[in-house]
């Protein structure tokens, strides 16, 4: 008599027999390999690149649908990238390949929010690069500006999302994986393989931004920063020439142009101050003009009412110029 084998109790076979009654249990197969359909993947790979999959890997797309019927693995899609256009596509595009599931589920997940699609990402990355400047290079992950720019397009576009309460930081970090990955896909892929995996690559790009600059800015110059650094993360960072090369230019983004203090220039907190009593001066002025008009126009009775329309106009304004109230 056949005895069941462990991977037999683990399926829970519904006969029981350890294929002894031949009922076929012994020949079903075990985690089988999850099948997607392309409509899956061309989401997904609109999260990471912001571009129409279909319209630009119509190979793919005819293998998939066609040969596969429509259900394939990640076995599947290696072996058809690989045969159409003659690319490892986990070498080539692992941004997309080696995160499939988790592409597919923030895919999904985009969907359901405010019906977030591939084209209102592209116009978000598109707004992102345009207020960088349109640049040719790819700037750092840590660079400052790029941070202040995605923060901007997070409270423009995403303020309304659920995570943009608990989890603001979050959505930045996203932005800026997704703007790097639209407009510097090669490079940013490249930056991803320094690191031992690309899930810690995800991680320390998402996670530790701002520990980094605080490590920039404790130490006394480039080395020391070098030296923290591998110190710090060198179990997730490997390192090599082109690492070393990669972290130095985090020092220069981070440290170039500030002071010791962390200021930007000499006059920067004179400059500030003024410009503060300045804003509060005008918001002031803007107050009185606004209870002084509704009064006028509708009595105490009404005023109220026109007071609230002025601070939704107020809020609108500040929202259509990207500035967070």
């Amino acid at each position: 008599m056949k005895l069941k084998s462990l991977e037999q109790f683990e399926s829970k076979d519904p006969c029981e027999c350890g294929g002894n009654c031949g009922c076929g249990n012994t020949t079903t197969k075990i985690n089988e390999a999850k099948k997607y359909k392309f409509k899956e993947l061309a989401k997904a790979w609109e999260v990471v690149y912001g571009e129409e999959m279909e319209d630009e890997y119509q190979g793919f797309y005819q293998e998939v649908t066609g040969k596969y019927k429509d259900k394939v693995t990640k076995d599947d899609i290696a072996t058809i990238w690989t045969a159409v256009y003659g690319e490892d596509i986990a070498a080539e595009y692992d941004g997309f390949y080696n995160d499939l599931k988790e592409n597919i589920a923030l895919s999904e997940k985009l969907d359901t929010l405010n019906e977030w699609g591939s084209s209102d990402q592209a116009t978000f990355n598109k707004s992102m690069h345009k207020e960088m400047g349109n640049p040719k290079k790819m700037p750092s992950p840590f660079d400052d500006k790029l941070r202040s720019v995605a923060a901007d397009n997070v409270d423009h576009y995403w303020d309304d999302w659920d995570e943009y309460d608990t989890d603001r930081e979050g959505l930045i970090d996203n932005a800026v994986r997704h703007y790097l990955r639209a407009f510097f896909k090669k490079d940013f892929e490249m930056l991803t393989r320094m690191f031992a995996s690309n899930d810690i690559a995800e991680g320390l790009l998402e996670g530790t931004m701002g520990e980094i600059h605080a490590l920039a800015n404790s130490a006394k110059d480039l080395g020391e920063f070098v030296k923290k650094f591998f110190k710090e993360y060198g179990e997730k960072v490997k390192k090599t020439a082109d690492s070393i090369t990669w972290v130095e230019s985090l020092y220069d983004d981070m440290v170039k142009e500030a002071n010791a203090d962390g200021t930007i220039s000499d006059d920067e907190d004179d400059d500030v101050e003024n410009m503060l009593a300045d804003v509060e001066y005008m918001v002031d002025e803007l107050i009185s003009y606004i209870k002084v008009e509704t009064k006028k126009i509708g009595g105490s009775f009404r005023s109220p009412g026109m007071e609230a329309q002025c601070l939704k106009l107020i809020k609108e304004t500040f929202k259509k110029h990207k500035v967070r109230l």
